[in-house]
C-alpha cells in the first residue's frame, strides 16, 4: 500500500498561526538555467515513471483502482536532484521540512491547478517530492481550510531555478 504524506511547505510557520487569508497568490517565477534533464512525457524512464505513479499522477500499475490518477497534464515541471535538500533551489519550500533534510536523491514534480488527494486539503500548485520510494506532497501554493482559501506567508528566498517542463 502506498503512503502519501501531505506536508505544509512552512509547517512551523503555519503551526504558529502565521498565515494570511487571500483569494490568490502571486508567486515569483524562478529563473532558468538549471542543469536538470527534462523527463519525457510520452516515454519516461523507469525511475521517472515510478515517481509519477507514487505521486498518483499516472497509474501504470493499476494500483489506484476506479478513482484513477490525477493525469500527466497537471505536471508543469519535473526533475531529478541528487540531494533532496537541494529541492529549495527548484520549488517553493522553506528548506526546514524534515523530509528533505537528506542527501538522498529525489524526484521533484511541480503541478498546476487545484489538486485534491483523498485524505488531504484542496491544494493549488502543490509539489510532490519522492525520496527513497516515498511520495510527499508539499503545499507550495494556496490551500483550502474549512472553505477558506489560505495563502502561506512569503518564503525567505524563492527558488533560483525552474524545473524543466516535460519533454514530448
Amino acid at each position: 500500500m502506498r503512503r502519501i504524506a501531505i506536508v505544509f511547505a512552512c509547517l512551523t510557520t503555519i503551526i504558529t498561526g502565521c498565515v494570511s487569508v487571500a483569494s490568490s497568490s502571486d508567486q515569483a517565477t524562478p529563473g532558468v538555467g538549471s542543469d536538470l534533464t527534462a523527463v519525457s512525457r510520452s516515454s519516461p524512464d523507469a525511475s521517472a515513471s515510478a515517481a509519477l505513479d507514487l505521486c498518483s499522477i499516472t497509474d501504470t500499475t493499476s494500483a489506484m483502482g476506479p478513482r484513477g490518477a490525477l493525469g500527466i497534464d497537471v505536471v508543469v515541471g519535473m526533475g531529478f536532484v541528487t540531494h533532496a535538500r537541494d529541492a529549495v533551489k527548484y520549488v517553493r519550500l522553506a528548506g526546514v521540512e524534515p523530509e528533505i533534510q537528506t542527501d538522498h536523491p529525489a524526484w521533484l514534480i511541480a503541478t498546476k491547478g487545484p489538486i485534491q488527494l483523498p485524505l488531504g486539503p484542496k491544494m493549488w500548485n502543490p509539489t510532490c517530492v519522492v525520496i527513497d520510494g516515498e511520495a510527499n506532497w508539499f503545499i507550495t501554493g494556496d490551500y483550502e481550510d474549512d472553505g477558506v482559501i489560505v495563502t502561506p506567508l512569503p518564503l525567505k528566498a524563492e527558488p533560483v531555478f525552474a524545473l524543466p517542463a516535460l519533454a514530448p
